[in-house]
């Protein structure tokens, strides 16, 4: 993970927008991070145990007793259900459903609101994948007509 840091870059960016830069990954802060031993991270039990020390004077004492970090599983299942019809949409009507490469059956599950073992983080990768596809469609579409 080290070396190939996540990209955080919108399913929408175009193809000339300027590319990510990533001043943590330098050589010096993940030789650093390499260096350090694991039980250092996990003193104690605890997940980032460095930072909660070095943080511990300036937040609260909740935030230091949580056992995990939080993930953005209720922001996205919250995303998605308030967009569901232009998700449904997108996926249903899709390249990615045309081309077989999601079975639109099992999409259609996944969108029903009944319990599945479909996550709502893969339904927003979809769903991103299928706008960027559409974006190429569009692009392609255009330089043809230019």
């Amino acid at each position: 993970m080290m070396s190939q840091p996540m990209r955080v870059r919108p399913p929408l960016a175009q193809p000339d927008d300027p590319e990510y830069v990533h001043p943590l990954a330098s050589q010096l802060v993940i030789e650093l991070c390499a260096a350090m031993p694991t039980y250092l991270l996990t003193m104690g039990g605890r997940t980032r145990a460095i930072a909660r020390a070095a943080f511990s004077p300036d937040v609260p004492a909740s935030l230091l007793a949580r056992r995990s970090k939080g993930n953005p599983s209720t922001f996205v299942s919250d995303l998605i259900a308030a967009n569901m019809a232009d998700v449904r949409e997108t996926l249903l009507d899709g390249q990615l459903v045309k081309q077989g490469i999601l079975d639109r059956s099992r999409v259609e599950q996944a969108l029903s609101g009944n319990p599945t073992d479909v996550t709502p983080s893969e339904i927003l990768l979809h769903a991103c994948t299928e706008r960027w596809v559409q974006l190429q469609i569009g692009s392609l579409t255009s330089a043809t007509v230019a």
